[in-house]
This record gives C-alpha cells, structure tokens and sequence, in this order.
C-alpha cells in the first residue's frame, strides 16, 4: 500500500514526546525476522529517543547514531519486536524450563515484568480473555521469539499499537482472512503428472542388484501397488547403492518419492494492497478456481518505507504457501 507518510514522533525513554519529523526517510521491518529500521533526517536526535508512528505499530529505539559528514544523520535501531527480542526468557530456578499457561495478557505481563519492559509497554486486555493452553518455553529462547511460537500454536498474534504517547501490546486471535482478487495477486500452479513409479537401486552388482519398485497413487499416497499406469504412469530411477538393508533402501525411497510429490503443486500470494490491513500472525487464505488449488500461509513479517519525498509504502511478507497448498 502506498499512501502519505504521517509524523514521525520522537519520544524521550519515558515517551514523553518531544518532536515530531516530517522530512525524514524510513526503512522498517519487524515479524520473524529483521525487527530493526534505519531513518535518516538532517535533525540530531538523542540515542536512547523513542520513535514511532501514531495509530500504528511502526516505532522503536534508537541505538546507533551514524554521520557521514553531510547534513543527513542516519539513525539505526530496534523496533517493538526488536526489543523484545533482546531479552531472554531463564526457566525458573530449578526448573528444565519456563511453563506458562492462562489467560494470555497476564502472561505477557509477567513476561514483561522479568524483563524490565513493563515501564515501556502497557498490556491491555480483551473480553473474554484469550486463554492459552499450557505451553513450555525453549530453554533460553528470547522473548519475541517465544511470544511468537507460543501464539503461532494456538492461533493468536501480538497486536502492537502506539497511541496517546503509550505502547500497547494486545495479544488477539489471529485473523483469518479469505484473499480476493482485488486486494491480492494468487497464482497457482499443479503439476497432474508427477513421478509416481519410483524404481530404487540398492546394493549388488548387475543382475544381483536389489531393485524395489514404490508407486504413488492419485492423492499422493505411497505404496507397494501401483494404480497409475498408462499415460498417467511417470518413472523415475533412485540409487542408493550404500544401503545395508531392504528397509533402509525402502525408507529412502519413500522419502524421496515423497519429495517428488510435493512438488504437485506450487502456489504464491502476494497481499498487495492489502499489507497495511494484516499483521503478522493473521492467516491469509486464497483459492484458485482453475487448478482447484487452496493454499493458507501465515503472514511473517511488515516491512515499512518512507522515502526522500514522504510517501509511505507498506508491505507484507507470508510463509511458504506450498506447506499448506492443497
């Protein structure tokens, strides 16, 4: 989505505002990965500043400071995820490690709580509650990190919103949005003739070669009984001369076939004009009539761009569509 960008606040550590900018330069991404920005402006800010966008989830702190002898300076740091992926969550003294379970705010603020955060972020909650089942933490995860499995397993996302100088977080059921053509690009892509008749060479020379044949069946099942023959039949040739079994042969085989089916169908989306509308953690599903192809992928990550003459580009990256493509 490309629309004006809006001020950008600038907030001592306390956020209490102190300015706002409106010729500046803005590159920002947060979700699974990257969770920092880059701005650059001819105004000298404080490291240790807060910035952020009204009404969004776009802001963080300023952690490096970079001249370049011009009168742009150049400011680098962590976003609201970025944060909270700096800290670290320890299991309990004692324990192998950290287990939660109840209602999902209070146990965001706990978490906020140990790390020192709570002066930063204000947790609110909703009505009813999102509940979480009990959940174990990986040992030494970091905070966004185990947010983001702990919300991914049960559906849910963390809604980040900077609003009236303060920082909420919220954590949500994670929308499940059905793509249309307006507002996303879906392309889909099947293959009707994949390798389905797999002949693995195992051990032995020549004629004294072990051979196993697997077939695979129209819904991809894999099998000793072959049920695609004709036209439909696709063979293909696995070696695995240092296999010390007939098991081990079979089970390499099957793996292999199976990566061959996998690639039945292939599918992308691309949400377009409708990256400003997600964020991550909501389900995005789309549906091709030709191939009949139906794909659900989970949106990973926001990236947010002001260029030099102030528009505002917003986009979303998704996981891969082909895990979930049927």
């Amino acid at each position: 989505m490309v629309t004006a960008a809006p001020p950008l606040v600038v907030a001592a550590p306390t956020k209490e505002p102190i300015r706002e900018l409106t010729s500046y330069t803005l590159d920002l991404a947060y979700g699974d990965s990257e969770n920092n920005f880059e701005l650059t402006t001819t105004e000298r800010l404080a490291p240790g500043s807060l910035i952020w966008m009204d009404g969004t989830a776009y802001g963080g702190i300023i952690d490096v400071v970079q001249t370049n002898q011009t009168p742009l300076l150049t400011y680098k740091g962590r976003t609201w995820t970025g944060i909270l992926d700096t800290r670290v969550i320890e299991p309990p003294p004692g324990a192998d490690h950290r287990t939660v379970e109840g209602p999902a705010h209070q146990i965001l603020q706990h978490l906020l709580d140990e790390a020192g955060l709570s002066g930063l972020f204000t947790v609110a909650s909703t009505f009813p509650p999102v509940t979480m089942p009990t959940f174990q933490f990986d040992r030494y995860t970091t905070l966004w990190e185990g947010l983001t499995k702990l919300l991914t397993v049960n559906i849910a996302k963390l809604s980040v919103q900077c609003v009236h100088d303060r920082i909420d977080l919220t954590v949500l059921v994670g929308a499940r949005i059905r793509a249309d053509g307006e507002h996303t690009r879906f392309t889909a892509a099947r293959d009707y003739h994949p390798v389905n008749h797999l002949i693995a060479l195992g051990k032995g020379e020549l004629k004294d070669r072990e051979v196993l044949h697997l077939y695979a069946d129209a819904d991809g099942g894999i099998s000793r009984t072959q049920t695609l023959t004709g036209l439909d039949e696709v063979q293909a040739v696995y070696e695995l001369s240092n296999a010390d079994s007939t098991a081990e042969l079979a089970a390499g085989a099957e793996k292999r076939l199976r990566e061959l089916q996998s690639g039945r169908s292939a599918a992308d989306i691309d949400l377009s004009d409708a990256s400003a509308a997600v964020e991550v953690g909501d389900m995005v599903t789309a549906s091709d009539p030709v191939t009949g192809l139906t794909t659900t992928v989970r949106v990973v990550k926001k990236i947010v761009k002001v260029n030099a003459s102030g528009v505002l580009t917003v986009s979303a990256d998704v996981g891969d569509p082909n895990k979930n493509t049927r």
